[in-house]
């Protein structure tokens, strides 16, 4: 099938750009808008938003490192830069440890990878099927409120969350935008499935083995920027991929939490630019 996408821009070198769970590609445009003067970037939608998927038949992250891996193979032209961001982050890592060849250069936002103990845990849960009583976001995720008398409504409910108080009132009327559509009877409507969501929580951590085991050889230049309030991305996690990988470089971003890419659009968008000016000036 083709894979529904989101292009943000049409000239210069090709990003791919991957979104996380619950934030289709539109979301991200606070961050994305100060990279497409310069760069050609598309966003691959994620089998949530397809419409013809069932959140039962994912066991793992993998699928979704498939599906990246399918779209740039049918539409790139030669290595990408890959950016991501939590879940989009971790699988675009999972694409360049299979296929290397694809990437020229990777930043992950808070990708959401766990130390080794953490996976070999989570495997034993999964196994006595108790994920979804024992991870804290499944259960939120299955009670979401999915419709709301208009997307005015739904920001003066969502400016309230906690979650969101450190996004801008722009930034938090643009995930409003991205993350609904209006129904027939003028409502705004999630387009994101609460059970994909808690599925999609659910699997995660269970492949972070595969990360962990190929990390060390990867070749690509990588950055990984991440909150220091991440839930997703701890700081023992970036200890651990610094010994594991040297070369790469990782940026703690102050007051920040998983959301860092909404809650600091500006400086995420400057790490990234200078990341890549960088490597252009050194020759890679």
């Amino acid at each position: 099938m083709d894979i529904p996408t989101t292009e943000f821009s049409e000239q210069g070198p090709m990003m791919h750009f991957a979104h996380a769970n619950g934030y289709p590609p539109g979301a991200y445009l606070p961050l994305l808008e100060g990279l497409t003067p310069k760069y050609h970037i598309l966003a691959m939608h994620m089998r949530p938003l397809w419409g013809t998927e069932s959140p039962e038949e994912i066991h793992d992250w993998e699928p979704f490192a498939r599906d990246l891996l399918a779209f740039l193979n049918g539409f790139a032209k030669g290595a990408v830069i890959g950016m991501g961001h939590s879940i989009g982050a971790t699988i675009t890592l999972m694409a360049a440890l299979d296929k290397p060849e694809l990437f020229k250069a990777l930043i992950l936002i808070d990708p959401v990878i766990f130390p080794r103990w953490m996976g070999f845990y989570w495997e034993v849960i999964d196994k006595l099927g108790l994920v979804y009583a024992l991870h804290p976001l499944t259960k939120g995720a299955l009670r979401r409120r999915t419709v709301y008398p208009s997307r005015e409504a739904m920001f003066e409910s969502y400016r309230k969350k906690a979650v969101f108080q450190n996004i801008d009132d722009r930034g938090l009327k643009i995930i409003i935008q991205s993350i609904t559509e209006i129904d027939q009877e003028g409502n705004a409507a999630l387009k994101y499935p609460p059970k994909w969501e808690a599925r999609i929580y659910a699997t995660g951590i269970l492949r972070d083995h595969f990360i962990w085991k190929k990390l060390g050889a990867l070749k690509i230049p990588l950055l990984i920027i991440y909150g220091d309030r991440s839930n997703a991305f701890w700081q023992m996690t970036a200890n651990k991929v610094h010994r594991t990988l040297p070369t790469a470089s990782l940026v703690r971003i102050p007051d920040a939490s998983h959301l860092v890419p909404f809650e600091k659009p500006q400086i995420v968008s400057k790490y990234a630019a200078q990341f890549i000016d960088n490597l252009s000036q050194s020759g890679n």
